[in-house]
């Protein structure tokens, strides 16, 4: 048999010991997650019931909502935020904006992508 050397057995040793270290990490660990049986009691939280209570909390309307105004002061707002666009791109943008929308009827399936084949 060959004589095992001492820098073999440290780093035989050293894996050893990372090993063991952290198998004890993943045993705690495991442990940690699974609710402990003691005094004949097991500890089991349901969180439905955490939301239900909550649930049951009753808080008075402020004011009934209207988004009318929030509304409003976005669309006055929204002229300096407008963006842009290159000269080529502003009259198509404008004619795509302007057609109204027309429901055809059916449902329009999205175009099927054909797989590129393999150069195999």
């Amino acid at each position: 048999m060959e004589a095992i050397t001492l820098q073999r057995f440290a780093q035989r040793f050293f894996w050893f010991g990372f090993g063991l270290a952290l198998g004890g990490v993943t045993i705690s660990l495991a442990m940690a997650s699974v609710p402990s049986n003691r005094g004949g009691k097991t500890r089991v939280t349901d969180d439905t019931v955490i939301y239900q209570n909550l649930s049951e909390i009753r808080v008075p309307k402020e004011k009934a909502p209207n988004f009318d105004s929030d509304i409003e002061k976005l669309s006055s707002m929204e002229h300096r935020y407008k963006e842009k666009l290159p000269p080529r791109l502003v009259s198509p943008i404008q004619r795509i904006s302007h057609q109204k929308y027309k429901y055809s009827g059916s449902k329009s399936k999205a175009p099927r992508v054909s797989r590129a084949k393999s150069l195999n």
